[in-house]
């Protein structure tokens, strides 16, 4: 008699199917051990890779305090946990708390505005991890050497000195949408022309030394002592023009002259003793906690906003991609608040637009 399909594995026979050829007859009785061993092999690869799940999966709690060089607790500072994008703000008494975090060795960085950011490592274990952040304030100072303030009316004076100290006569002084250009006496001094209020922006040039842009809020009356350098030597005639602040560039200082002088109310410009404050956190993070940046709620430019770099051109950098203490200072437009035309010249035309000047020599942040 002939052995029927499966008998050989103790299976119950497969029913025969009289009308099939007798090549499909064999083709399904070899079916089934084939599909047997190949449900196995799947069963092993699965409880393989669940072995191997199971041993990645092992957590613990970060849960930290910041505080500040006293002891006392830091409100509203941000935490970041790196690899990943995880953060978090410090609550009242300092605290914050990281649920589930992969164990293995983790990054915190922590910022807050008035302080300098902090970055340490922590291995993270199954039994949690509880680090204590502590934030050093940044002290509050100011480019210039001397700074004398009284009650108003607020007026502006300065002394230009070299980096040696010594007093720079003649230096050409603008005061952006003030004054056309004054020059400083034989002492170095020169007085700003008219009373004024708000953040004042400052551009000195003389030949051979590197020009001066600077920006200052002006809360009384000031006398600061600013500093000129003298450039390196070996520079060719045309490479010291530029530098000294007559090259091509001054086309943008031109227009920032424009701006300023049909500044309304709704534009604003945030200057570098608000950014130092802000330290080393992004502009988007930073604005909100500004004093001019909060009063005119600059963050609403970040979800979309236009980027003039250095009163030059447009750039694709959001706001978030510099650093609040690389920047000079940041002039905030709302849409329609330009009424010198000169943004839309640059490629802004629409939207919020901010034109950000940078410190000498600093570069944006890598994006995340």
């Amino acid at each position: 008699m002939a052995r029927r399909c499966g008998t050989r594995l103790g299976l119950p026979p497969k029913r025969r199917f009289r009308s099939s050829p007798r090549s499909l007859r064999g083709r399904l009785c070899w079916s089934l051990p084939v599909q047997l061993i190949m449900r196995g092999f799947a069963l092993l690869a699965a409880a393989a890779l669940f072995s191997t799940a199971a041993l990645g999966q092992a957590t613990g709690d970060v849960t930290g305090r910041v505080a500040d060089s006293d002891g006392n607790p830091i409100v509203g500072a941000q935490v970041s946990l790196q690899p990943g994008s995880r953060r978090v703000l410090s609550d009242e008494a300092g605290r914050f708390e990281f649920r589930s975090v992969a164990a293995g060795r983790v990054t915190i960085v922590v910022q807050r505005i008035g302080y300098q950011p902090r970055t340490l490592q922590v291995d993270v274990t199954t039994s949690g991890v509880a680090p204590t952040v502590v934030l050093t304030a940044i002290p509050r100072t100011l480019d210039s050497v001397r700074v004398l303030e009284r009650a108003a009316p607020n007026r502006f004076s300065a002394t230009v000195v070299d980096d040696g100290g010594a007093p720079l006569a003649d230096v050409a002084v603008t005061i952006a949408g003030v004054s056309n250009t004054i020059r400083t006496d034989s002492a170095g001094h020169f007085v700003a022309p008219k009373q004024l209020h708000g953040t004042i922006m400052i551009r000195m040039r003389k030949i051979g030394y590197a020009a001066y842009l600077g920006s200052l809020r002006m809360l009384a009356t000031r006398d600061d002592t600013l500093r000129m350098f003298r450039l390196a030597q070996g520079m060719t005639p045309v490479q010291i023009n530029a530098a000294s602040g007559f090259g091509r560039d001054s086309f943008a200082y031109k227009e920032l002259d424009q701006r300023a002088r049909w500044k309304g109310e709704q534009s604003a410009v945030i200057s570098r003793e608000e950014l130092d404050q802000a330290g080393r956190v992004d502009l988007c993070t930073a604005f909100p906690f500004m004093p001019t940046g909060s009063r005119y709620n600059a963050v609403r430019g970040c979800g979309g906003g236009c980027v003039i770099l250095n009163g030059e051109g447009r750039t694709l950098m959001p706001p978030r991609a510099y650093y609040a203490d690389q920047v000079e200072m940041v002039e905030f437009y709302p849409p329609g608040s330009d009424h010198s035309g000169s943004l839309a010249a640059r490629g802004c035309s629409r939207g919020f637009v901010f034109v950000i000047w940078l410190k000498k020599d600093s570069i944006p942040k890598p994006l995340p």
